[in-house]
């Protein structure tokens, strides 16, 4: 028959058994009770949870729509490197469309309403385009945006006359595509039925190429090329660091693996340098300590001098790169041009960089 021992604060309950002739007293504890208990709500939590997977796939098997959010736009700080608009296997790479209302959504040429029963309406970008209100066509893969509206200071080289042109680089009369296909096209100044093949372009020193990823874009560059934009050097630590836009920003990565340069004024490089970018013919004088503009000067008089690219002034090594040097071999272009400073800087950081006018 049953009873109770107590153990401290624990009550347990017993059995009076017989073993072989022997009364013994079987324990069934509290905490036995308790695990029975958890492993019973735990079966019953899963087969809870696999019945509302059952219903939902039916209902998702009933409704012929599948909508599938895209990505959320990147914010505008990202625009030094972002391409949102960017297309791959014919669909954008963003989504948009989330300023639209329902009115809005179902007027708008390129977004369409999606909704379903028991399921919030939502509005998404269709024809391949994106943006908060569906009106910023995407752009081939090959290919970024570089801004337009607001610019100043801009200088383009046409490759041949503006000819029509409906779309941006998907449907009838696209434009990218002409660019794509021809080696010497930089990129095309586009803008609904017209588009122009840009052999170069070139930004002023105070000139401004501005940039918003959420706003539409009329130059479009491929992504192997940048403009030239005089008065300024890009350094990078390779290629790969060299962002698409090195025109908006002082410094790039983290930690940082870009760094853009104004003339005469001497930049710290947390970084070693590989590759020189838009340097427009000026001459570069890199240390690994601080020097001053008459030091640089005199580097560069030395190293013309001697036809050398490593000099010593004041007791200081100087690296100078000059296109009236020879030994350097620089080669000028809006791709870059791949360089390494002396061997005994490898382990030194930071190091320090002036370019010069003339």
């Amino acid at each position: 028959m049953p009873g109770t021992r107590d153990q401290g604060k624990d009550s347990d309950t017993y059995f009076l058994i017989t073993v072989g002739g022997t009364e013994m007293k079987a324990y069934q504890t509290t905490t036995s009770w308790l695990l029975a208990l958890g492993a019973v709500f735990l079966l019953l939590l899963i087969v809870g949870l696999l019945l509302l997977v059952g219903i939902y796939a039916s209902r998702s098997l009933l409704s012929p729509f599948v909508f599938t959010p895209a990505p959320p736009l990147p914010p505008a700080s990202l625009g030094l490197q972002s391409s949102p608009g960017s297309l791959s296997g014919g669909q954008v790479s963003a989504g948009g469309g989330e300023a639209l209302s329902q009115a809005a959504c179902q007027a708008a040429p390129h977004a369409e309403w999606f909704s379903r029963p028991g399921i919030t309406g939502i509005c998404h970008c269709t024809d391949q385009y994106w943006g908060p209100s569906c009106s910023l066509p995407g752009v081939q893969a090959d290919f970024y945006a570089a801004g337009g509206p607001g610019a100043s200071g801009l200088s383009l080289q046409p490759l041949a006359p503006a000819f029509f042109s409906s779309n941006l680089s998907l449907g009838p009369s696209p434009c990218t595509p002409a660019c794509a296909s021809r080696p010497d096209c930089a990129g095309v100044l586009y803008a609904p039925g017209s588009c122009t093949l840009l052999a170069q372009v070139d930004l002023a020193p105070q000139g401004a190429l501005p940039y918003d990823p959420l706003a539409p874009s009329s130059l479009f560059l491929k992504r192997a090329r940048r403009p030239r934009v005089h008065g300024q050097v890009w350094l990078a630590a390779d290629a790969s660091a060299l962002p698409l836009r090195p025109w908006l920003a002082n410094s790039w990565g983290s930690p940082p693996s870009f760094a853009r340069l104004l003339p005469l004024t001497l930049t710290s490089l947390p970084f070693h340098p590989r590759l020189e970018a838009n340097a427009d013919n000026l001459p570069g004088v890199f240390s690994d300590g601080r020097f001053s503009e008459a030091e640089a000067r005199a580097a560069l008089a030395l190293a013309r001098s001697r036809k050398a690219s490593v000099v010593g002034v004041n007791g200081r090594t100087f690296y100078v790169r000059d296109g009236g040097t020879s030994a350097t071999n620089r080669v000028d272009g809006m791709n870059g041009t791949n360089f390494s400073v002396p061997l005994a800087w490898r382990h030194t950081l930071p190091l320090f960089a002036m370019y010069l006018w003339g």
